[in-house]
């Protein structure tokens, strides 16, 4: 109960491990504004709540370790507390569900990935990496699949398409289109790539 009373008290106050609380949309378009010529960052957005158990796992196993946070010195951090009356305004138009939610944006604004699933930290580490390194938003690279084939892909295109939060979907594809999208992906993902091809085939 301690723990927790003094993780709000410090939500409250403005930060919370390293990430600005409560941040409103306009609020990062300026800040994907002002890195977007002279350090191209992407954004980092990660939606949560204090009293959320996902939440806290992510925030005690995910965000303390060395190599998330060499990522995340590259990119704008930005935490949207889902108690707040503003958080809860700009979930909706981002149109979020569920916590914890994590989205990434490039440094032109244009959301590439949004995790959802809690799934392995090792797992969220290298679809985070992938995120940040996506030259383009996840429905060119559907469409991508569409025009030339999943072999067209890069092998991270690929795996965030495997760990992308579909029951989010941005991408305008309705339950047809998606579950003919995740058989081509599980025929035609290689075989070497275990963990994606499964995901793939449990998907659909």
């Amino acid at each position: 109960v301690r723990n927790l009373a003094l993780d709000q008290r410090r939500a409250r106050q403005g930060r919370f491990r390293g990430f600005p609380v409560d941040v409103a949309l306009d609020e990062i378009d300026r800040l994907v504004l002002r890195y977007r010529f002279d350090q191209g960052r992407p954004v980092f957005l990660y939606w949560g709540a204090v009293w959320c158990p996902p939440c806290h796992v992510l925030r005690t196993r995910l965000f303390p370790r060395p190599e998330f946070r060499a990522r995340l010195a590259n990119a704008v951090p930005v935490y949207l507390d889902g108690d707040t009356e503003r958080a809860q305004i700009w979930g909706e138009k981002l149109q979020t569900a569920g916590y914890p939610t994590v989205l990434v944006f490039d440094a032109d604004g244009r959301e590439v990935m949004r995790i959802n699933a809690l799934i392995s930290i090792d797992q969220y580490m290298k679809t985070l990496a992938a995120a940040f390194d996506a030259t383009r938003p996840l429905p060119e690279v559907v469409r991508q699949v569409d025009a030339a084939g999943v072999g067209s892909l890069t092998p991270g295109e690929r795996n965030l398409l495997a760990f992308y939060s579909w029951y989010q979907d941005q991408t305008g594809l309705d339950l047809a289109g998606r579950r003919a999208l995740f058989d081509r992906l599980w025929r035609e993902t290689p075989a070497a790539e275990r963990v994606e091809k499964a995901r793939f085939l449990m998907l659909w």
